[in-house]
């Protein structure tokens, strides 16, 4: 069981407010090409580490954040590019 589909196995707990599985699904098509061209651990220290962060992080794609709640978010914050960063 991939870590997607037990965060939605357990919803009843509300401990995310929002799941970018389409955003997840996306990163990770992205590192699996990378692992194939032998990528080193070194370079990419966190590849294929999962993300979860706070809501007042603007995540870009993602249109479910509080914050900005009816606007379109055109870019991510600065945490979420550098964590997601392939």
């Amino acid at each position: 069981m991939n870590i997607l589909e037990r965060i939605k196995k357990n919803s009843d707990l509300n401990a995310f407010l929002t799941l970018s599985s389409e955003i997840a699904y996306d990163k990770a098509k992205e590192v699996d090409k990378l692992v194939a061209t032998g990528v080193s651990d070194n370079q990419y220290p966190l590849l294929g580490s999962a993300l979860a962060h706070k809501d007042l992080f603007l995540t870009k794609g993602c249109q479910d954040n509080r914050c900005v709640k009816g606007f379109g978010v055109v870019c991510s914050s600065i945490l979420c590019d550098r964590c997601t960063k392939v």
